[in-house]
């Protein structure tokens, strides 16, 4: 009872020196609300950052569910599209004015001035309609040329829409004279070259929007140098195209605002490439194939308030580039291999939305997004670098299939398969030690491997009662205190007794196999180990592990919380994110030496079949036989339905592929600690030997708390009968066994663990003094008795 006294001890003082740690972190944080809360303006009113705009209204005057407070304003997204909408959309029969117009199209919709021929069938625009056109609506016809006849009658035309013909060429003077025009949108074409000639687009200097998107533009096909004349031009959208932007430059346009270059073919930003467009507000160059920028590209600029970069091939940023852009309230470098320097956004104190998606922030820091005060919506690649901004309102992504941005285990099955799962495994390992100990068993080697296992396995359990202990302390509020729990030295502990307790098992086992490969290959002992080579090979087990387990926190101690505190669950398996600070080490650890491990244990089980298969030849098959196949089938199902999956899962996130929160989360969870809850049944529990010590301890237990009179109804005298005539033929039929050989082989307490070597023996599994064994499957059988 001495060890369940010392267990107990050191599981209580663990558990109280943990939650301490952990309230006193919960304590030690300051602020208004405190991380991870919202003010409510209405009121003295503070509500977690979960329950800001969630659909339900929780502060007094609603305003965590404004409509307007919840989207995502930042920037000009869908702006296009809703103003097109409304450029292009007919009027109810009932709102439509009296046709000003005639001799125009039958099929063409007519309002007032109002020309409206969307998706007709058109071939030719209509160039004879009598009236003021002031607004011509060709969208989604079969028009393939224009030329400086098509629209000369229509001096007063103030929008012209030619999207989606199939146009190749704007031929020169097309638009001459149409000063009155002040939107010409020409998207979703086949144009290649718009030959402008010299003044014509002075005709066109009242023109506001300009649209030439998903076309065929390529350098010097379009007359960018005369843009200069378009002095009130504010919204260029030239996306999807083939502009390279080659030592070209932009000239002055002193009303332009925004300018869309999406989807082309630019390489480089140079510093004069934008540095004349001064009056710009919004600046879209994403998913092109921008490699460098210049340091001074934007210095100019200075009145930006969006600029959009992401999806280029940016593998670095000068260090000061946005320093000028003070004005700048959405910023998006997503989808660039990039260096982010720690400095990056500091002059940025109006930024509200940064994107930062499928980008790897190695060295992420509090500190990089603190100086963004008015910061509401993040967009990161991975949930883990929404723990550095417990500020922002919006993060994305929200959860990581374990952890959310409220709850460190965020969905109830994980919560009791944690709290399930530790309870199991401490109880079954503080049973296996303390019966050991009870048990007294002349093998002195079993006993210490197998407490060595129970050691390293209740290790596990310990980890998941911090972990489960530290999601109830921030319950509802964990992503104020993420960052702080997982760079905290509790969480670093708790990290490196769960890689302890891991490798220490799975070297340990890896003995055992060892162990009893030679016992079954060689029955006569000549190689077995002594006792005091067991207890090296223990004490190497165990420095080992702990080596593997401290030394990525040795090697790296500045940053040393950084290679367990990846994730809430302070355990790097690294497969939610395979190339996270560490990967190489996590890499080695869970595929080499795990890897190798497995494969050795199943190469020395096949051998012990196979000296199975050899003796079943040459006698009867015995029912020892049938118990060590069952015993070896499990041990080896277990291991392998632990590891192999996991080891499978983290070359494919090495290699790429995408695996699923969900899965992720039960992988961490549930198959990692499994096997410590499984070894105490598979190794101690099943013993026929262990289980009548623990009807003992029950027994003494039960009457020094109940008496003896309960003590007598619950192991009744039939029953003690009845046990002790089982025991007595079994002793006679394994007695008559023995007796039929002359030969005299190992004795179970030699066959009971490795390095036993002695000469009084005892019978096959029951104790009676030089009882012969000739039967070999009874023999292996004595092996795991």
């Amino acid at each position: 009872m001495r060890w369940l006294h010392v267990a107990a001890g050191t599981l209580g003082v663990l558990l109280l020196v943990g939650s301490l740690l952990l309230i006193g972190l919960h304590l030690s944080q300051s602020g208004p609300c405190g991380p991870g809360a919202m003010p409510c303006s209405s009121a003295a009113t503070c509500i977690p950052q979960r329950s800001w705009c969630n659909g339900h209204i929780d502060c007094p005057g609603g305003e965590d569910e404004d409509s307007v407070g919840c989207a995502d304003w930042s920037g000009s997204d869908g702006v296009l599209h809703t103003v097109l909408g409304a450029l292009t959309s007919p009027r109810t029969p009932s709102a439509r004015r009296v046709c000003a117009l005639s001799r125009f199209p039958p099929r063409c919709r007519c309002d007032e001035t109002r020309l409206n021929c969307r998706g007709e069938g058109l071939q030719s625009a209509p160039a004879a309609v009598q009236g003021n056109l002031t607004k011509l609506v060709l969208l989604n016809n079969s028009i393939d040329a224009v030329d400086k006849d098509s629209f000369a009658n229509y001096s007063h035309l103030q929008l012209l829409h030619l999207g989606g013909n199939r146009l190749s060429t704007i031929p020169a003077g097309t638009f001459a004279g149409k000063r009155s025009l002040l939107k010409l949108l020409l998207m979703n074409n086949r144009l290649r070259r718009w030959d402008a000639a010299p003044g014509e687009l002075q005709d066109l200097a009242r023109l506001q929007w300009m649209f030439l998107d998903n076309n065929l533009l390529e350098d010097g096909a379009w007359p960018l140098e005369r843009l200069e004349a378009l002095g009130s031009l504010e919204w260029l959208s030239i996306t999807s195209n083939n502009l390279q932007l080659l030592r070209r430059e932009f000239p002055p346009m002193a009303s332009l605002r925004e300018l869309n270059m999406t989807r082309n073919k630019v390489t480089r930003i140079d510093e004069m490439t934008f540095a004349r467009l001064s009056k710009l507000t919004l600046l879209e160059l994403d998913n092109n194939a921008i490699s460098s920028i210049h340091a001074n590209a934007f210095v100019k600029l200075t009145l930006l308030k969006e600029l959009r970069l992401a999806h280029n091939k940016l593998r670095s940023l000068p260090d000061h580039i946005f320093d000028s852009l003070v004005l700048l309230t959405k910023l998006d470098l997503g989808g660039n291999p990039v260096l982010i320097p720690g400095h990056l956004f500091f002059r940025l104190h109006n930024l509200t939305s940064l994107g930062l998606e499928d980008i790897d922030i190695d060295d992420i820091d509090t500190g990089m997004f603190s100086v963004l005060p008015k910061l509401s919506n993040v967009y990161f690649k991975f949930y883990y670098y929404c723990s550095f901004v417990p500020h922002v309102p919006r993060c994305k992504p929200n959860n990581d299939g374990v952890s959310s941005m409220e709850h460190l285990l965020h969905a109830l099955p994980l919560r009791l398969t944690v709290w399930l799962v530790a309870g199991f495994t401490l109880g079954a390992n503080v049973l296996v030690m303390s019966g050991r100990a009870a048990l007294n068993d002349d093998n002195r080697v079993l006993s210490l491997v197998i407490r060595s296992l129970a050691a390293a396995d209740l290790l596990m359990g310990v980890y998941l009662l911090v972990i489960a202990s530290a999601d109830e302390v921030m319950r509802g509020q964990y992503n104020g205190w993420a960052h702080s729990w997982m760079t905290s030295w509790v969480c670093t502990i708790a990290g490196v007794m769960s890689m302890l307790s891991s490798e220490v098992s799975v070297m340990t086992l890896v003995f055992m196999s060892l162990d009893r490969f030679l016992l079954i290959a060689d029955p006569l002992g000549r190689n077995l180990m002594s006792f005091g080579s067991s207890a090296k090979s223990v004490a190497a087990i165990w420095v080992s592990g702990l080596i593997l387990a401290v030394l990525p926190v040795i090697v790296h101690w500045r940053t040393s919380t950084r290679f367990y505190g990846t994730n809430g669950m302070c355990f790097p398996l690294h497969v939610d994110d395979p190339f996270l600070v560490g990967w190489q080490y996590s890499a080695f650890i869970f595929l080499c030496v795990n890897g190798v491990s497995l494969l050795l244990v199943a190469l020395l089980y096949l051998g012990m079949f196979l000296s199975i298969v050899r003796t079943r030849r040459a006698t009867p098959l015995a029912v020892g036989d049938v118990d060590v196949a069952v015993r070896f089938f499990f041990i080896v199902l277990t291991d392998a339905c632990c590891w192999l999956p996991i080891a499978i899962m983290k070359v494919l996130a090495l290699t790429g592929v995408h695996i699923s929160a969900e899965l992720y989360a039960w992988v961490v969870v549930f198959l990692v600690p499994i096997n410590s809850a499984i070894n105490p049944v598979l190794y101690t529990l099943t013993i026929p030997k262990y289980r009548q010590v623990l009807a003992r301890l029950g027994r003494r237990l039960t009457a020094a708390c109940c008496g003896p009179v309960l003590t007598h109804k619950w192991l009744s005298p039939r029953r003690q009968s009845a046990d002790t005539e089982s025991s007595r033929a079994s002793h006679s039929q394994r007695a008559q066994m023995g007796t039929a050989s002359a030969v005299t082989l190992r004795t179970p307490a030699d066959l009971d663990g490795p390095g036993s070597r002695k000469t009084s023996a005892t019978g096959p599994c029951l104790g009676s003094p030089e009882t012969p064994l000739a039967d070999p499957p009874a023999l292996i059988c004595d092996a795991f008795c």
